[in-house]
């Protein structure tokens, strides 16, 4: 299926939200490794100069490996195929009592489940548990 197009002049933190899944689905295909970068990352803003991506405060290392040039052209030529223009985004830091999506649960809201963790690992690697 080809990704939702907007118009780049209409995008507003809404829309930005909208295509955001769009834009890493375009990256996952160019990029796989930098899609992962942006995991837990989600639009905060539109600015005069882009959009603006929230990283949580926790993910700083994967901040920085987006900062880089090379990686920021990547990530504004996804954009172009999804909403038609090369929009170059600016990352932030999250703060601790800046709001999560409605889907994310607080940090420290639940208990680490270890059998759920080991069926991400697995699922997330193609892992086996051997005995």
């Amino acid at each position: 299926a080809a990704p939702a197009s907007v118009a780049a002049p209409d995008l507003d933190l809404g829309e930005l939200v909208r295509v955001w899944p769009s834009v890493l689905d375009e990256l996952a295909k160019t990029a796989p490794a930098l899609a992962a970068t942006f995991e837990g990352a989600r639009p905060v803003g539109m600015g005069e100069s882009g959009p603006e991506i929230g990283f949580p405060a926790d993910a700083a290392f994967n901040k920085r490996k987006a900062e880089s040039p090379d990686r920021k052209e990547a990530v504004a030529a996804a954009f172009a195929v999804v909403v038609g223009r090369e929009l170059r985004p600016t990352y932030v830091t999250l703060e601790d009592g800046h709001e999560a999506p409605p889907d994310v649960p607080a940090p420290g809201s639940e208990e680490l489940d270890e059998e759920a963790i080991l069926a991400k690992v697995k699922s997330e690697f193609g892992a086996e548990e051997v005995g």
